[in-house]
């Protein structure tokens, strides 16, 4: 994979990275839609969401397998995901006036209600496993997908399919595809800004998806012991898968001494 060394807007080269981008790209959207047929309040429901979305996507094709992809088969470093000291200070201070220009905009588009529902007891639980979910969308789209597809096509087209994976990624549980191209488009475009993840999170990105899932999509199902457990549990397995392949990454160099 090649490093991001100049700007190119329109480009097409399409390349081992780039297939298996959209392999699992195209794999992770299909899922979404696959727990469609899923939605009904049941116990057995609970479980394939748990396992097929916070387990096998968010987990396994979202976590374990761009890290493995990049850090073991390509022997890359964590730059690629945007955890660089290149450039942190202009990205967190970006990051902090673009999230102060978003909150803006949202306390004035919603007026009280808005604090009245991040201010109430319980909210702890549902912005953290909004957090983990995250953690997921930082490492597959933002870095893994943007990053490939930012070489594979320019900047341009680029932000574009990486806003649409985004989308779609939601199908199962936010289907508001318009609007999500719109934001997936923001928030590739500001981290495109200095390839530095400190630049849309935690700050910029969390303010809006805390926003956006608690304030406008109203969403209730977050709240209570059960996400707390399963947001405790994919935030685990992360840890897990990270440190595996830390030990797998260092083990060549051990080796050499």
């Amino acid at each position: 994979m090649k490093t991001l060394k100049s700007i190119v807007i329109f480009q097409f080269e399409i390349t081992k990275d780039t297939k298996v981008a959209f392999l699992l790209g195209v794999t992770v959207v299909g899922l979404s839609f696959f727990l469609r047929l899923f939605l009904a309040d049941t116990r057995f429901n609970e479980v394939v969401f748990f396992v097929i979305l916070d387990v096998l996507i968010k987990v396994i094709l979202g976590f374990y397998i761009p890290l493995q992809y990049i850090l073991i088969k390509r022997k890359q470093g964590l730059d690629i995901f945007g955890l660089t000291k290149n450039r942190w200070k202009s990205s967190l201070v970006l990051g902090l006036i673009f999230t102060g220009l978003l909150f803006m905009q949202f306390v004035t588009e919603a007026g009280d209600k808005g604090g009245e529902i991040l201010l109430k007891p319980g909210v702890f639980i549902p912005a953290f496993y909004i957090f983990v979910a995250g953690v997921f969308e930082m490492t597959f789209i933002y870095g893994f997908l943007r990053r490939i597809f930012d070489e594979s096509f320019g900047i341009i087209p680029g932000i574009i399919l990486t806003s649409l994976f985004y989308s779609f990624h939601h199908a199962g549980f936010q289907p508001e595809f318009g609007k999500l191209i719109l934001v997936g488009i923001m928030y590739a475009s500001v981290y495109r800004i200095t390839n530095n993840l400190l630049v849309i999170f935690p700050f910029f990105w969390g303010i809006g998806a805390i926003w956006d899932v608690l304030v406008n999509f109203g969403t209730t199902e977050l709240e209570g012991t059960k996400t707390l457990l399963q947001a405790t549990c994919t935030l685990i397995l992360m840890i897990g898968v990270a440190l595996h392949i830390k030990k797998k990454h260092q083990r060549p160099r051990n080796c050499s001494t």
